[in-house]
């Protein structure tokens, strides 16, 4: 007998059954076929569901507690929606992994929840201990060279770290790409220095005078000492001769003059100071050098002459005084040292 209830019955239970059968082929054809950093990349996608992604992990990991790769996929997750603390348990196991690949992501993975925290807390304490480990995390990073090709960032990490080796290594790189770049320039320039790099300090500071013009002077006196301490007076004279018009650079030639025992000329330099000078201070310093210098020289007769032309600035100047005195004396003028005492005596000085 027909029965058009036990019919429609039948249809629906037939229909139900076939569509577990083909859900159940199509998640088999799902895992089976579907690239896994495809699947990695959807995972981790911003637009993903977090709380589904985060259960469908946890939920893979339990089927499969060995599997690494899949807890490095849930820390990258837990960490890309600022939970540190699950992403930091999951992540200290893994930086021992003996999977080098795992360890390594894992490591800097690390590196970036501790840096985050670091911002996140205000407690000067804890930040100090966060930078400390911040500190070893980036050394092993720097000494076994899990770093990437991202220079720009690794500098500003050595730099956040203050990690001197990896600052120098990555600032050379960055001026390698930037060689205009004054900011790059002036902190390899000072690490050089630092490292006692003399050939790269060289290289550096004659890239700054090229480029940071704001700061000439200050990277021209830097060079004029540095080929002073190292007594290249000819180099020295040629930079500052060749150096924009400067009282302060004719200071430094004169001074130059003097270091390489050239007197004769130093006197010359100092004695036309001594004539633009402003100030009594200035005055004062300028005719100590000019005597100085020709007492040097062993131009004696030139020494008392100018001594004695000028010795009147300074008489109620008791170091002068003395100094124009000795300076006498050390020149071998006796009656001139004589004469001097008694104008002293009689001023009432």
């Amino acid at each position: 007998m027909y029965n058009a209830d036990n019919e429609e019955r039948h249809f629906y239970v037939i229909e139900y059954k076939e569509l577990i059968f083909i859900f159940g082929v199509f998640i088999f054809i799902f895992f089976a076929l579907f690239p896994k950093d495809l699947l990695k990349e959807q995972i981790l996608s911003k637009n993903t569901d977090y709380e589904l992604s985060l259960t469908y992990l946890q939920n893979l990991i339990s089927k499969d507690p060995k599997n690494e790769s899949l807890k490095l996929i849930l820390a990258q997750k837990t960490l890309q929606h600022g939970n540190l603390t699950l992403s930091a348990n999951i992540l200290g196991p893994l930086t021992k992994s003996t999977n080098n690949k795992i360890s390594t992501k894992a490591l800097l993975l690390n590196y970036s929840v501790l840096k985050q925290k670091y911002f996140q807390i205000d407690d000067k304490k804890t930040k100090e201990q966060i930078r400390k480990k911040l500190f070893t995390l980036f050394i092993q990073i720097y000494t076994y060279k899990l770093y990437d090709d991202n220079v720009k960032k690794w500098y500003e990490e050595a730099v956040f770290v203050n990690y001197i080796p990896a600052r120098y290594y990555f600032v050379q790189k960055l001026i390698k790409k930037y060689p205009s770049n004054v900011i790059y320039l002036r902190d390899g320039y000072a690490l050089a220095l630092k490292n006692k790099d003399m050939k790269r300090a060289y290289y550096y500071l004659d890239l700054l005078l090229l480029y940071d013009k704001e700061n000439l002077f200050t990277w021209v006196t830097d060079k004029y000492y540095l080929l002073i301490q190292q007594k290249k007076y000819t180099q020295a004279e040629y930079l500052l001769n060749k150096a924009p018009k400067n009282k302060k650079y004719q200071d430094m030639l004169a001074d130059l003059a003097l270091i390489s025992q050239q007197f004769k000329k130093a006197s010359k330099e100092y004695m036309i100071l001594f004539e633009n000078a402003k100030t009594y201070k200035q005055k004062r310093d300028y005719f100590k050098k000019v005597l100085s210098s020709l007492v040097a020289a062993k131009q004696y007769n030139k020494a008392v002459q100018f001594a004695k032309k000028y010795e009147d600035i300074f008489m109620k100047d008791k170091q002068m005084r003395i100094f124009i005195l000795k300076s006498y004396l050390g020149a071998g003028k006796t009656n001139e040292a004589k004469r001097f005492s008694k104008k002293i005596l009689r001023k009432g000085l």
